[in-house]
């Protein structure tokens, strides 16, 4: 059987066409820095929202692909990483506590690899590590 086509509903965002809840609307991971209650106890800032300036969204329209409506595609990228992880409550997001995964993922935030939309959503960039 054929996979449901990707489209996109009213807004713009992404639905596989079951018809269901839509997976955007639901909050971010309860031990993510996405969720401000996640930066407000461990006093966590996130870098102020830049306003989309024409060019940045002339510069969205370029990188999609022709005639598609679909942006590039999403890449795998491999990080090696060590780390002492005394002060930490282990790798996985948990609520409530620092985590290594949370901090993984608010710093590949800083560094524009994990896009607004996809912050605080794990699901949604296919963390795995081994």
């Amino acid at each position: 059987e054929k996979a449901p086509k990707r489209v996109r509903k009213g807004g713009g965002i992404k639905d596989w066409g079951d018809g269901g809840p839509n997976a955007d609307d639901r909050e971010p991971n309860p031990g993510s820095y996405a969720r401000q209650e996640q930066r407000d106890l461990f006093s966590i800032q996130l870098p102020p929202s830049e306003p989309q300036s024409e060019s940045a969204a002339n510069d969205t329209q370029q990188h999609e692909a022709p005639g598609s409506g679909t942006k590039d595609p999403k890449r795998k990228v491999a990080l090696l990483i060590a780390f002492v992880g005394t002060a930490y409550g282990g790798m996985q997001m948990n609520e409530s506590q620092r985590t290594i995964q949370a901090e993984l993922e608010l710093a590949l935030y800083k560094a524009k690899l994990i896009v607004k939309s996809n912050f605080g959503y794990p699901y949604k960039y296919a963390w795995s590590n081994s």
